[in-house]
Formats: structure tokens, sequence, C-alpha cells
């Protein structure tokens, strides 16, 4: 139990209190070891960095009092124990608590009514940090790191990414702001537009070919990519008035929502001229002959596994001489051809070939295969 025995007005009016009270009679009590004599200062605080000096100093003095504390710190600060790991899963459920939200929000609010410039300056260095390259390449590492470990809770936090880059409120806001900084930049807008313009115009003028998907070989070579756009509404394969608009996409690989990277456009592969005569087109994309055979899932599909046992696939480009055995996805027929034949000829299974030749002849002629 508690009892107020006086009230003072001042810390010092305290202080002689107590030193009437605690005296060396009351300190030989066994019961008050933990009391320290009346009138010793303790109306004079010092500074914090007075403080901290006499702290360090004193455990310096005596580290064996602080081992155990030294020790535990250790235990849960240090990158990589299971006790950090646990700290850090409990720190991030509290972050991503609805409730801890509004509460940083409505503090990040109030410092920013209350505190404009040393906000404005917060934001300033915020930015400058995160377009350094270093912080960049970790920020990635990061996100991949925790989408391999957590493949569910980042398809979630994509999705509702997506959701709310495609909002009519995050728009909203986008064009408002643009419209802020053309205003407060409009020299800077200006180099923009023209240097986009610039741009544009630098890949519409390149000259592009039109592959055939299934055996990639270059059907035709336009100047342009409005060459090829006017050559496709002429014979009625484009119904939209810019269909370079999706040629270019293919072109320089533009990753669609949902879609991912698009590889046919009007029936047809598309490239630039001066990738199609470097590489070659396997599956609706581009190899080098340099990319080694584990590169390219449509090849590894057919390798014989069982048969290439002297033959490591990890190690071999696409442009090997090498004999080696392969079988058919389709009809499942074994057969042996040079790797650079398979990858660069797209020299396929023989007996598809035969049979593909065969209905060519005799369309009218039904095959049957009987397999007893």
């Amino acid at each position: 139990t508690r009892y107020y025995i006086a009230v003072c007005k001042s810390a010092k009016e305290t202080e002689d209190l107590e030193a009437t009270l605690v005296d060396e009679e009351l300190l030989s009590d066994p019961l008050c070891l933990n009391l320290v004599k009346g009138g010793s200062g303790g109306s004079v605080h010092p500074t914090k960095e007075e403080l901290k000096l006499k702290q360090s100093a004193f455990m310096k003095a005596h580290p064996e009092k602080y081992k155990a504390m030294v020790d535990a710190a250790r235990k849960y600060f240090t990158k990589g124990t299971k006790e950090c790991k646990a700290r850090c899963e409990r720190i991030k459920i509290t972050m991503s608590s609805k409730k801890y939200q509004e509460m940083t929000r409505e503090r990040i609010q109030n410092w920013k009514k209350n505190n404009p410039e040393a906000y404005a300056l917060s934001r300033k260095r915020n930015k400058e940090k995160q377009q350094d390259p270093t912080i960049k390449a970790k920020r990635v590492e990061n996100l991949r790191k925790y989408k391999k470990e957590h493949p569910e809770e980042f398809q979630i936090w994509e999705q509702n990414r997506i959701k709310a880059c495609k909002s009519e409120k995050t728009n909203l806001k986008r064009k408002q702001s643009l419209k802020k900084w053309k205003e407060t930049h409009p020299k800077e807008a200006q180099e923009k537009t023209e240097r986009l313009k610039r741009y544009t115009s630098d890949i519409l003028s390149k000259s592009v070919c039109m592959i055939d998907p299934k055996n990639g070989n270059v059907i035709r070579t336009f100047k342009s990519m409005a060459d090829a756009g006017e050559w496709l509404r002429e014979k009625g394969l484009s119904k939209s008035i810019n269909p370079q608009s999706s040629i270019s996409a293919i072109c320089l690989k533009k990753k669609i929502d949902g879609h991912g990277v698009k590889s046919i456009a009007y029936g047809y592969g598309w490239c630039f001229a001066e990738e199609a005569n470097n590489n070659r087109y396997i599956g609706g994309k581009f190899y080098k002959q340099q990319h080694y055979l584990t590169e390219i899932p449509l090849l590894m599909k057919e390798w014989d596994y069982t048969l290439n046992k002297n033959i490591d696939p990890k190690k071999v480009t696409i442009g090997s001489n090498k004999k080696a055995h392969w079988r058919c996805s389709t009809c499942h027929h074994k057969w042996i051809a040079r790797i650079n034949h398979r990858a660069i000829r797209n020299n396929g299974c023989p007996e598809c070939y035969h049979r593909r030749k065969l209905n060519k002849s005799s369309p009218n002629q039904l095959e049957f295969d009987f397999k007893l």
C-alpha cells in the first residue's frame, strides 16, 4: 500500500524533505537497501548526451553486469537467427494491420500540417534515396525473394497493386499531378514531349520482318512499321486504324497486364530486321546461337534424357554440331538429328513431316493408327 505523506511545490523542496526522512538510521535497515540517502542532488537532471556518456562508461567498466542484456540483444537483433525472424514477422503483422496504418496515416498528416518545411525536406531526401542504384537493386532482390518464399501472398499483393493502379481515384490523382508538374516545369515537359515524339518516330521508321510462327522463317521484310500496317490493312488482316502499335509491342517485348508478352499479332510473329538477321525464332522468342539448350523450353520438351546421358544440355549451345536423340512431343517418334539442325534449321519430327505431306497429297484419304 502506498501513502501520500506530503505535497511539494518543486523538485528542490522534495529533495530537502527526502534529506530529513532518508537518513543513516533508515538506510541501515536491511529492508531499505534500494534507497539512496536524501539530498544527493536528485533535482539536478543531466542532459541526454551526458547521460549516454555516463552509461557507456559504466557499461565498459562493468561488462559482466550487462552480459545477459548484450546476449539477448544479439539473439533478437542479429540477422538470420530464429528469434530475429520471429520478431520481424511480428513487426510485419503489426504494421500491416488497418489500425496501425490508420495511426501512421494520421500521424503523417499531422506532421505535414504542423511542419510543412520538414515534411517537404524529408520527401525530397526519400526520393533521392529511392533513385540510388544500390537501393533499387536491393528492393528488386527483396521483392524477388518475397515472391519465391510467399507466392500466394505475392499474387494477392500484385492483384491489389494492379487494381489500385487502374482505379479511377488513382488515374484522377495521376492526371492532376501530371498537370501540376507541366505547369511548374514547362520547359522539362516540352523536352519530354519532343523526346517521346523522336523515340516514337525512330521506332516506327525501323525495318521489321514478318515471321511464320510455325517454322520461324521470315516471310516478308518491310522498310518500316508504317509500311507493315498499311499492308495489313490492304489485305484485310487488320481492322484497326493503327496496327503498328501491336507490331511495336511484339518487337519491343512489352508486357501486357494479365497476358504477359505477346509473340503473335494478326497471325504472324514480328521482329526488327536486325534482330532476325542475327538470331533464331523459336517458340515465339528469339535466341542467339550462344544460348544453352536449357534456356529453350520447346527444345527441352523433345529432348530424350535416357539416350542423351553423355550430353549435358546445360553446357551445350543451340549452335552445336553434336548429334542428339529427340522424341516427338506429338507422336512420340524417336529420331537422331544434329542440335543446330534441330534448333536453327528447325528440322522437326520426320514422321510428322511425312504424315503432313501424305495428307496434303491425298486430302480425302483417312489415316488410322492401329496399336496392338
